[in-house]
């Protein structure tokens, strides 16, 4: 194993990788392709002329998607007739990034960002479909078609659609905002999150499963407040756990930068919240929640990186009790105690939707994937170094391109750009649209 990988990882540049973020975020951007869709009648065109240059599999469910988005555009001319402009229905929001997808594939758009970003989403999801198949369980429908992936406008989220979204085209669209082609590693960082984690959720149906282990898992009378909190929340949780398997410690450093960015993109500071809403977890106990997860993994540093998250996420709580919502206020210790027990029952539970197997044995950050890392972060610092042996994945890529900006005084332009050509000269295999 290289030495490099036996130091303590340096983190000290992550503040420069938090204002990269900002950055990325409150930039005047372009205007992804297609520029509009009020008239859908050219993106119609132009998926059907093309839909013989996609890959089998992904042309064969077009022409249901087109005649779905057919008979939505005659409603929507009926309504243009009857009504004022404004008065219309939009297309709603899934079909818009489908659209957004497939014409972003077919122009060629931002191509050598695209396509590692596209490779990274496919083998992602490769790895949990071949995990899940060694063990003999069922591929669902809706799951058996990697995501495609979009640029979209949104300033501070990536974000999945599920390929339960849209009966017609059974795909997800995995979509990071357009500055994120040019510039901000961590981002890039959130796509085991993404991939792995929310459409692999929603594809397996694999949700009702976990919130019942949740309820099962608070169920003393003392605990019924975090069974109502966590519950309801199972979704962001549980594709966090994802992203960490899939994508090693990297994953959780990125997601707590990105936060912090997003906070202060939000003119709510530049630091980890305690208060959630609906959905999501506060992010101070996705913190800890994802640090203990890194604590669980096999590989020599895990626990050096369980400490480096643990003390990261320190520097933002408060002390007291906190406000977790309108009504749950924690005491923080307590809280960060139960958060190591349920990431450890959460990793090792056995689950019947997977064939009775736990989590960590779909797939888990190991002492080979931390050294392909350490051996990666050089390279993509030097672009005339060669790429080291071994089977090397896009996912090894991003976590080296994280890691590496967090180094003192990394130069976060030339790692980014390195690693989107480092991806791109890996073996390909998201061959989904063939110009």
């Amino acid at each position: 194993m290289s030495t490099e990988n036996q130091k303590t990882p340096d983190i000290s540049n992550l503040p420069a990788c938090i204002t990269e973020a900002f950055d990325a975020m409150t930039a005047n951007k372009e205007t992804p392709e297609p520029a509009s869709l009020d008239d859908l009648d050219p993106h119609i065109t132009k998926i059907e002329s093309s839909a013989n240059k996609f890959a089998k599999a992904y042309a064969d469910i077009l022409p249901g998607f087109l005649k779905d988005l057919k008979s939505f555009d005659a409603q929507q001319k009926r309504q243009r007739a009857k009504l004022n402009a404004s008065d219309v229905i939009s297309l709603p929001h899934p079909g818009r990034d489908i659209i957004g997808a497939l014409v972003q594939s077919i122009n060629g758009y931002k191509p050598e960002a695209s396509h590692a970003l596209q490779e990274l989403v496919f083998d992602l999801y490769a790895s949990f479909l071949q995990s899940a198949q060694s063990q003999k369980i069922p591929t669902p429908q809706v799951a058996k078609l990697a995501p495609l992936v979009k640029w979209g406008k949104d300033r501070a989220n990536p974000h999945t659609i599920f390929s339960t979204s849209v009966t017609s085209f059974p795909v997800a669209i995995v979509s990071l905002p357009i500055e994120n082609a040019s510039r901000d590693v961590l981002a890039w960082g959130t796509l085991g999150h993404e991939t792995v984690g929310h459409d692999v959720l929603h594809a397996y149906d694999l949700l009702g499963e976990f919130q019942e282990f949740l309820r099962k898992h608070f169920s003393r009378p003392n605990e019924v407040s975090e069974a109502q909190y966590w519950v309801p929340r199972t979704d962001d949780l549980v594709s966090d756990v994802m992203g960490v398997l899939f994508m090693g410690p990297a994953a959780a450093i990125a997601l707590i930068g990105l936060i912090r960015a997003g906070r202060d993109f939000f003119k709510q500071g530049r630091k980890l919240a305690s208060l959630s809403d609906a959905e999501h977890p506060a992010d101070l106990l996705r913190g800890y929640f994802m640090a203990e997860v890194v604590g669980h993994l096999k590989f020599t540093d895990a626990a050096k990186w369980r400490e480096i998250l643990i003390s990261e996420v320190n520097r933002d709580a408060p002390d007291g009790a906190v406000p977790l919502s309108d009504k749950v206020r924690m005491n923080l210790s307590y809280w960060v105690q139960s958060i190591a027990s349920l990431a450890k029952e959460l990793v090792e539970h056995p689950w019947k939707a997977l064939g009775n197997m736990p989590l960590s044995q779909l797939d888990t950050w190991t002492n080979n994937d931390e050294s392909l890392v350490a051996s990666l972060r050089p390279v993509l610092k030097d672009a005339d170094k060669p790429l080291p042996s071994g089977t090397i994945y896009p996912a090894h890529v991003v976590a080296a391109a994280i890691t590496a900006s967090l180094e003192k005084d990394a130069k976060l332009d030339v790692i980014f750009k390195s690693m989107i050509k480092r991806i791109n000269a890996l073996p390909r295999h998201a061959e989904i649209f063939i110009p």
